[in-house]
């Protein structure tokens, strides 16, 4: 038996200390949300002899990456290591996540809020990460990685009852699930900031562990590296960005104004033309973590698709204090989808008995129709897994396109596949299909590139002929 008591933590979220280094994706979705995201940043950090070095990072998203998509992901995996029994694989109906990350309420029916989060899973889905110097905090040294964030199965109906399938890549989860590789932080608040605010207060989050004051920061490299600004814009705009941030953590009570400070533009010092830095200091609220009521039965992930069986509370309680959480997942979707179907003469809660009594015995196992849907779902888990190798391409075979990649982006286009593939050939794939997947990687990134300089050449085009013949 498995006790399922619930962790009073829904309301934290749970970030990868090394991630909160830098951005994942730009804040500027006409670059993030594209086809084919590739995003490269740098950090630094200092080795084990004390000296300073910088960290390359890149990250290639087959459909994009959102800057809000850092909520679901950091969510999702509070919620997931927040479990008792926690495991990589995690089931939860999307009403329940989105309920426990503050995203909608109790009443709400949220269809708006299932299709953003079903999109977000998708871009999530489609990420994989490199990283030349990450710090992995189980065997306390700087590392060579690559690792995606997470696969899922959904079904496709957004019933409230039905749990979806959350399989987190197992470096990923292994890195976060350490204490020591672990930041967890206070939902509510990270989820009222902006989506840049969101990302320094994670750094600061980190800064502020040792001390109440951070070092002072480079305010390009903290814009461009850590909250994903463009680093086409001027200094001085940057400025006025980052000043923007501060004074939103400042309004919060996150940070405050140090000795000296009188105002936000007194947290910047010049240091030479151009070069500017900013100091922060800890807030009187910087700490202050949600009140959480202790877990009840109704906190729990299995609680709503037994509900919707015809289970009261009390049973509730029983069934999940007397059965692994595995199998009272696995048989509850199986007699929703039972009811779904027509399949049941029976009770529901007859059915759901008899059959998880029987797997509990080792002598039950699911019937064939299940079997079949458990087929359909393993080839949608195939066909995520060959869009995040990027197998689907699009009109690959377009004369002005090869002559572009042949010509004036010949050598940019051969530095990322060279780079994609040392970063695949480091997780242990065969030369054959690490040279396939960084060739398929860059043609995605270059041709949004290719389409990009097309629209812009068009709309100059246009404005030329618009001078030429008003």
């Amino acid at each position: 038996m498995t006790s399922q008591r619930q962790r009073p933590s829904a309301k934290a979220g749970r970030a990868q200390l090394s991630l909160v280094e830098h951005a994942l994706s730009p804040l500027d979705t006409r670059r993030s949300l594209v086809k084919g995201m590739l995003f490269e940043t740098s950090f630094q950090f200092t080795d084990q002899n004390r000296n300073r070095k910088e960290s390359h990072a890149t990250v290639a998203a087959v459909h994009g990456l959102s800057s809000s998509d850092d909520l679901y992901l950091w969510g999702l995996l509070g919620l997931a290591l927040s479990q008792v029994d926690a495991s990589p694989d995690f089931y939860a109906t999307p009403y329940w996540c989105l309920k426990q990350l503050g995203i909608i309420h109790d009443g709400k029916k949220g269809s708006e809020e299932f299709r953003l989060f079903r999109e977000a899973l998708r871009r999530l889905a489609g990420v994989r990460y490199a990283c030349d110097a990450f710090f992995d905090p189980i065997r306390r040294e700087h590392r060579e990685v690559s690792f995606g964030f997470l696969s899922y199965s959904l079904p496709l109906s957004d019933a409230k009852s039905r749990t979806w399938r959350f399989a987190w890549d197992p470096i990923f989860w292994e890195l976060c699930s350490t204490n020591a590789g672990a930041l967890r932080f206070d939902l509510p608040t990270y989820r009222g900031l902006s989506p840049a605010s969101r990302r320094l207060y994670l750094l600061l989050k980190k800064l502020f562990w040792r001390s109440s004051e951070s070092p002072e920061l480079e305010i390009r490299e903290l814009a461009v590296h850590a909250l994903g600004f463009s680093a086409t814009l001027p200094t001085k705009i940057l400025k006025v960005k980052l000043a923007a941030c501060v004074r939103e953590l400042l309004d919060r009570g996150l940070l405050q104004l140090g000795l000296g400070q009188g105002s936000v533009a007194e947290c910047f010092t010049k240091k030479q033309k151009g070069v500017f830095t900013v100091k922060m200091y800890c807030g009187p609220t910087f700490h202050r973590v949600t009140e959480i009521a202790h877990g009840s039965v109704q906190d729990s992930p299995l609680y709503e698709p037994l509900a919707a069986i015809g289970f009261d509370t009390a049973s509730i309680a029983r069934i999940i204090k007397r059965y692994p959480s595995r199998l009272v997942q696995l048989w509850s979707d199986i007699t929703l989808a039972a009811v779904e179907q027509r399949r049941i003469e029976q009770s529901p809660q007859a059915f759901f008995h008899y059959y998880i009594k029987r797997a509990t015995a080792d002598n039950g196992t699911p019937p064939d129709w299940w079997r079949e849907i458990e087929r359909k779902r393993r080839r949608q888990e195939e066909e995520q897994r060959r869009e995040r190798r990027g197998l689907v391409l699009h009109d690959e075979s377009d004369d002005r396109f090869q002559h572009y990649i042949d010509g004036d982006a010949r050598e940019a286009f051969e530095r990322v596949m060279v780079k994609l593939k040392a970063d695949l050939a480091s997780t242990g794939r065969s030369e054959r299909e690490a040279t396939a997947f960084a060739r398929e990687q860059a043609i995605i990134h270059f041709k949004n590139k290719f389409q990009t300089g097309k629209k812009r050449g068009a709309g100059l085009n246009k404005n030329q002929a618009g001078e030429t013949h008003p």
